[in-house]
């Protein structure tokens, strides 16, 4: 999953964003499947970037990272990321 442009500028955090400034956005989420891990966590990275970007975030605070090998014995690995886009109120 490639990086929107206008996404570029939403910043993933592990803590919410001070919350007198900025309101939830909604949910993010996304399931990536690749050979790479660092480019398939890269991949999901991006797709929630541009999710939050398409909901007028700046921020996306990250609170589930999970990764597995697929099942089908391929050498692929599968990770999931999902968190909660924040926007400025």
């Amino acid at each position: 999953m490639a990086l929107s442009p206008e996404a570029q500028n939403v910043e993933m955090l592990s803590d919410p964003p001070n919350l007198e400034v900025y309101e939830p956005a909604g949910e993010v989420s996304t399931q990536v499947i690749g050979r790479e891990v660092g480019e398939t966590f890269r991949q999901a990275f991006n797709a929630l970037r541009n999710q939050a970007h398409a909901k007028g975030a700046s921020f996306v605070m990250i609170e589930d990272v999970a990764s597995h090998a697929a099942w089908d014995l391929s050498g692929r690995t599968i990770v999931s990321v999902s968190g909660t886009a924040f926007r400025p109120k």
